[in-house]
């Protein structure tokens, strides 16, 4: 319910003029925050796990989703690039505490709709060798990203 309240509470907040730097502070003060808690869950049980993974899921939709969806405001701020690599950095975290198929499933697919955005709307040019360093970390956490992205099976 509170992962609920919150992608409400975003959505909500989207709709005003806020300054940029609120949308970075968003994603340091509560995002993040929240992504590292739910790291640091421990189920007990097959179904306590299979929830939890739920619940990280939850968490990364709403965390990608608002990623994209501020992306302009958020490749104007000085520090874009720590941003995108602490996102990837979460992207490799999870993807190696995924005990199911919740997020192993899941992450690949996200991960490639956010490198096709980034490459699409020309961000990974205006970072000189971003999409390189992309590429060289998502081969090391998920190599199947890559085959993903070309519309391989």
């Amino acid at each position: 319910y509170a992962m609920i309240c919150l992608q409400r509470a975003l959505t909500a907040v989207q709709s005003f003029d806020a300054p940029t730097e609120v949308w970075r502070q968003c994603f340091t003060d509560v995002l993040f925050p929240l992504l590292d808690g739910l790291t640091e869950v421990q189920p007990d049980d097959e179904l306590s796990q299979e929830s939890i993974e739920k619940s990280r899921l939850r968490a990364w939709r709403v965390v990608s989703r608002l990623f994209l969806q501020r992306l302009s405001d958020l490749t104007s701020l000085p520090g874009f690039e720590q941003l995108w690599d602490a996102l990837l950095s979460y992207m490799d975290t999870y993807l190696s505490i995924a005990r199911t198929e919740i997020l192993r499933d899941s992450l690949p697919d996200m991960t490639v709709n956010l490198i096709r955005v980034l490459s699409t709307t020309n961000t990974f040019g205006r970072f000189g060798d971003l999409e390189q360093r992309t590429w060289e970390k998502v081969e090391e956490f998920c190599p199947i990203i890559r085959p993903l992205y070309n519309g391989e099976p």
